[in-house]
């Protein structure tokens, strides 16, 4: 059973009481991510993200650490484009501690220089790593094309020039403008007791201040394009390809989402088939969709051989246009059924359900049961797929090819 409640400074509580488990997951999400960053801010809700476990007023970097330890727990966090999250999983007799340890990190984080300079380190490896594997930095260039030099089209990380500019006080004024209570939404799920969890909320949460959010996201206007980047030292091509699609917030939004799981998602997919099966023309091959708050992308992405690329692109259009008209009753059944298993899958997890309530408060204003979900899912027609997919391609393309080229 879900159970809402929001503290008198906005900071919206979200409970999940699941008594057929022994855990239960404690999260903290903050609506800010790479969306809500100027250019010269870019990195720094990722940047952030690493700090926040490095000692605290009363915690070392260590003591934190040690103390999830201690308790058998295990302590994580990640940035996206609209959410920075943190996290705690931990029996369930443990959900006092793991709360006090979060909010610690929320309102008391020091950012010691040491430290500091140490993260900035870790990071930069993380970005060098990224910069080295071929088929993640594709989708930094394919998002660049797609949105230009916008909050969209940058990277979660950020610029080696940004993160190694990143001081105290940037990071404390960043918290000071984005971590206010209207915009942080407390998420338990396990078995607990929804009253505790508002009382440990109020106790935690109840004395932060009410303000308004300093940067909201920024309206990103697709540009489109293509671009090939040529690197000799590579000997397969990174393929991206796609078209402006709908937000989270479009009535197209579940529609979107089975088109490209109907087009490139598993073995049996068309798209594997044709391409990679029937003609051998790549060695991976998917269909993606990704969702933001007024845009979204429809995508698909490939590994092949510099020679196939020519081929690959006229199939995949080809492949397209058939699916405008010629799509088999037997191909939306298995799909929806996927997309009905993920749900129900997710729902036997704390954590994914613990992170649900984060994501359906920020981005919806609600919490969006799985039966509803499900609902809208399998009333997707045939007809709505072909619609959705040939008002798609008709947008204007992006399109980057990186690698031996």
């Amino acid at each position: 059973m879900v159970k809402e409640h929001k503290l008198n400074n906005g900071l919206r509580i979200i409970v999940d009481e699941m008594r057929d488990v022994q855990s239960c997951t404690i999260s903290i999400g903050a609506g800010t991510g790479s969306f809500n960053e100027t250019k010269v801010q870019n990195g720094i809700s990722h940047f952030l993200e690493h700090m926040a476990f490095k000692g605290t007023k009363k915690r070392t970097a260590f003591e934190i650490a040690n103390e999830v330890d201690c308790f058998g727990g295990s302590m994580n966090a990640f940035t996206s484009n609209d959410k920075t999250v943190y996290h705690i999983k931990s029996l369930n007799s443990h959900i006092e501690q793991s709360t006090d340890i979060l909010a610690d990190i929320l309102l008391n984080s020091t950012f010691d220089e040491v430290e500091l300079e140490r993260e900035r380190g870790v990071i930069l490896q993380e970005l060098a790593a990224t910069l080295d594997a071929p088929d993640d930095v594709v989708f930094d260039y394919y998002k660049e094309q797609a949105y230009g030099d916008t909050p969209a089209g940058r990277t979660i990380l950020g610029s080696e020039e940004n993160i190694k500019s990143f001081q105290k006080h940037n990071l404390q004024h960043y918290i000071d403008g984005q971590y206010v209570p209207e915009n942080i939404v407390f998420s338990v799920a396990g078995n607990v007791e929804a009253q505790k969890v508002f009382d440990l909320a109020e106790k935690h949460f109840g004395s932060m201040k009410q303000k308004k959010v300093s940067q909201e996201i920024t309206h990103c206007q697709y540009i489109g394009g293509e671009s090939k980047i040529s690197k000799d030292s590579l000997t397969q091509v990174q393929f991206v390809m796609g078209f402006e699609s709908v937000p989270f917030t479009h009535p197209d939004y579940y529609v979107a989402s089975v088109t490209s799981a109907v087009l490139g998602r598993g073995m049996s997919s068309r798209l594997f088939q044709e391409i990679r099966e029937k003609l051998g023309l790549c060695y991976t091959i998917s269909c993606f969709y990704e969702a933001q708050r007024n845009s979204g992308m429809f995508s698909i992405y490939s590994g092949t051989s510099p020679e196939n690329v020519v081929q690959l692109e006229e199939v995949l259009l080809k492949e397209f246009s058939r699916a405008t008209h010629d799509i088999a009753q037997n191909e939306l059944s298995k799909v929806l059924e996927q997309y009905k298993s993920s749900i129900l899958f997710a729902n036997e997890s704390t954590g994914a359900r613990s992170q649900k309530g984060i994501s359906n408060i920020l981005s919806f204003g609600r919490y969006i049961p799985s039966d509803e979900i499900i609902a809208k899912v399998e009333s997707i027609s045939i007809g709505d797929v072909q619609n959705f997919l040939l008002n798609t391609i008709k947008g204007k393309k992006t399109k980057v090819i990186y690698g031996n080229i």
